[in-house]
């Protein structure tokens, strides 16, 4: 099970990798409850899984039509995922609010590119400020705003760092009348072990408006049309052992756009055009106790809410319409992320013009 896991979701590697540090472990999740940036990256890679491999064509016949398929999408991992600007409290507005004189251009702190969820280790230190008190050569009583530091910028997370490319499998079924096709998708697997579960429901419309457009486009293999896609999910963890509790990260994700394509005999070639949106919020009651007793880093309450990179996204597919049912469809996407998608596992009959 934990082999499926890791193939179908980069969320779940997260949850089921081992670790022979627990505290890395803790550290980890401690970012799903303060660093949103540390974990940005997997709502936008979530995002190029699950707004891909919606279309297998761009034409949409007037007649009933069916699909089945297993989609396989690709997501990539770049270099703009792997390092973010880290912004923290710099206790500097305290200080202020206690009548000391610490300017608030220094409230908040910035750290440059530093690790991502999926960068590699680093130490370098982040600076807050605190206050203190000396008496000079003539006895006078003197406030000093001292720099010290506040911390060592996480580590990337070491097995999920090693993963340049995410796969994903998505079973999904489509009906289509009137040149219009409707498509459901969905996933459920049930808690096991340390992983608490997982689902995905996902709706996609696309509406082949051609008819509409002068006779000459039809008759010379070209089709256009709209389409959106919404889908929700939600994963759940429950660790045992030293660092135990609950944990779900849930979100949703969206895609809609423009599909335009042209068929000669049985190959099309479409291309997609349109703007894609990611995002998810943790919540859950951790206890890490690798760590001291007297330290309230032990307890981790995820809260964060992130948004992906996710934005505009254009692909290139190529598809074979063969006799029988057989339809397998493949293509590449460039949006935030780069993105395949591999459709071989489709069947389906076509709605007559």
């Amino acid at each position: 099970m934990k082999s499926f896991i890791r193939i179908a979701t980069i969320c779940a590697a997260l949850f089921v990798a081992e670790s022979s540090a627990l505290s890395s472990l803790g550290s980890t999740l401690s970012a799903f409850e303060s660093k949103p940036g540390y974990v940005r990256p997997l709502a936008t890679t979530i995002g190029t899984l699950f707004n891909s491999g919606w279309i297998n064509s761009a034409r949409v016949g007037n007649g009933y039509g069916w699909s089945f398929a297993l989609d396989i999408p690709v997501a990539y991992i770049g270099t703009d995922d792997q390092t973010y600007d880290f912004t923290y409290d710099t206790h500097c507005a305290s200080l202020r609010a206690d009548n000391f004189n610490c300017p608030e251009s220094k409230d908040i702190g910035v750290l440059k590119d530093v690790p991502t969820i999926f960068g590699g280790n680093t130490t370098r230190e982040f600076y807050v400020y605190r206050s203190s008190f000396y008496v000079d050569g003539n006895g006078t009583y003197i406030e000093s705003i001292d720099s010290i530091p506040g911390g060592t910028a996480d580590d990337g997370e070491k097995t999920i760092r090693k993963w340049v490319n995410i796969p994903f499998i998505i079973p999904e079924g489509s009906f289509s009348y009137w040149h219009t096709r409707g498509t459901l998708r969905g996933i459920y697997v049930p808690k096991i072990s340390d992983f608490g579960g997982m689902y995905l429901i996902g709706l996609g419309l696309q509406h082949d408006f051609t008819r509409f457009l002068p006779p000459q486009v039809s008759a010379k293999g070209f089709n256009t049309s709209v389409m959106a896609n919404i889908a929700a999910w939600r994963i759940g963890y429950e660790p045992s052992g030293d660092v135990v509790g609950t944990m779900a990260i849930k979100g949703n994700t969206s895609f809609s756009g423009l599909v335009v394509g042209w068929r000669w005999k049985k190959l099309e070639i479409f291309s997609e055009l349109g703007y894609e949106t990611a995002g998810f919020s943790s919540s859950g009651s951790l206890i890490d106790y690798s760590v001291a007793t007297t330290d309230s880093s032990r307890y981790i309450n995820p809260d964060v809410s992130v948004s992906g990179r996710n934005n505009f996204r254009a692909s290139i597919n190529f598809a074979l319409h063969l006799d029988g049912s057989w339809q397998p469809v493949v293509g590449q996407s460039l949006g935030a992320q780069l993105g395949s998608t591999v459709n071989i596992i489709q069947f389906g009959k076509e709605g007559e013009e």
